[in-house]
């Protein structure tokens, strides 16, 4: 069924928007990762100015670990991240238990 992945960043408030816009130009190539079937960019939902979050959708949590090695390998999204984070990124991986898309 796959996993539903919630990445959450914590940011320079004042450096949130250049922060959102230097992962503009990284996310399309997690898109394209093989076993990625979506992602999307939100914002906080209780709009906390420090808080950026990526929502994604994953064929399996192996195809998903797989990536994570890739960026961890290649330092992908965290390169430059001391200039922009407050605090590590946190990932809440949740297995889909039924798909009502298909």
């Amino acid at each position: 069924m796959g996993i539903i992945v919630n990445t959450i960043w914590t940011v320079k408030p004042d450096k949130k928007s250049v922060f959102i816009a230097d992962l503009s130009t990284k996310l399309p190539a997690t898109r394209a990762y093989d076993g990625c079937d979506w992602i999307y960019l939100v914002d906080s939902p209780d709009s906390d100015p420090s808080i950026v979050e990526a929502v994604s959708k994953w064929e399996s949590e192996e195809k998903y670990q797989t990536y994570v090695s890739f960026r961890a390998d290649s330092r992908g999204i965290d390169v430059g991240r001391e200039n922009f984070q407050t605090a590590p990124a946190t990932m809440k991986i949740m297995p889909v238990i039924m798909d009502f898309n298909k």
